[in-house]
């Protein structure tokens, strides 16, 4: 029994420092990159938005989206340790415990879950700009604060390396903003873009663990 408890004691702690993990990284690099962006703008020239007001908006918005990210991540990763524990690094395993999923059920409900989000609740986005559109462009027509205010459709500094990037991005992109090329009117062209969006980053990770493992036992072997 006192075994018991104090197995109970140390998986709560698990969990809460994972949600504590998972939320601090989400914010960390979601304020880095809202900063990045930030510095590049104002570096590149293209426009003259003042830098402290720029940072002011970009900031405090991509704070909140990175307290969002970083729960549903810790969502994530607490179905897995409870699942397959062994999948996370640095983590415990009490191997006296029941009712794990196996491991291919295990991935089988990763994916679903993820195909179900990127393919059928991407459909519910909502159609507000996002954090940096909402900064720069605002959105007084939905009755929101104009912020810097600047024209969706004229906007920045003109040149022809950025034309002929705009070109080349015109005819390549095979889903641009999330829809058919020609047929934007489409909804499945949403449900595709999620789904492939999933794959991607489903595919990127598994290169990731496959170098990492391939670097891990040629480090062993050198050993």
């Amino acid at each position: 029994m006192r075994g018991k408890l104090f197995g109970e004691k140390g998986k709560t702690s698990t969990r809460l420092k994972i949600v504590c993990a998972s939320v601090l990284g989400c914010v960390l690099t979601l304020q880095l990159g809202a900063f990045s962006v930030v510095i590049e703008t104002s570096l590149s020239g293209i426009t003259e938005l003042p830098f402290g007001a720029f940072a002011g908006l970009m900031l405090p918005i991509h704070l909140a989206i990175g307290l969002v990210e970083g729960l549903i991540t810790s969502a994530v990763l607490i179905f897995v340790y409870e699942s397959r524990p062994e999948l996370l690094m640095d983590v415990q395993v009490d191997k006296t415990s029941g009712n794990k999923l196996s491991f291919r059920t295990t991935l089988i409900i990763l994916a679903a879950v993820a195909l179900v989000t990127g393919g059928g609740l991407s459909l519910l986005a909502s159609s507000n700009p996002d954090g940096l559109e909402w900064t720069i462009f605002g959105n007084k027509d939905g009755g929101y604060s104009e912020n810097m205010g600047l024209d969706e459709e004229d906007y920045g500094k003109k040149s022809d390396m950025a034309d002929r990037a705009a070109s080349v991005q015109e005819k390549t992109a095979f889903l641009p903003d999330y829809a058919f090329s020609g047929d934007e009117e489409n909804p499945a062209g949403t449900t595709v873009s999620g789904i492939v969006g999933s794959v991607m980053v489903a595919g990127v990770a598994l290169l990731i663990c496959l170098a990492g493992g391939f670097f891990r036992m040629r480090n062993k072997k050198k050993a």
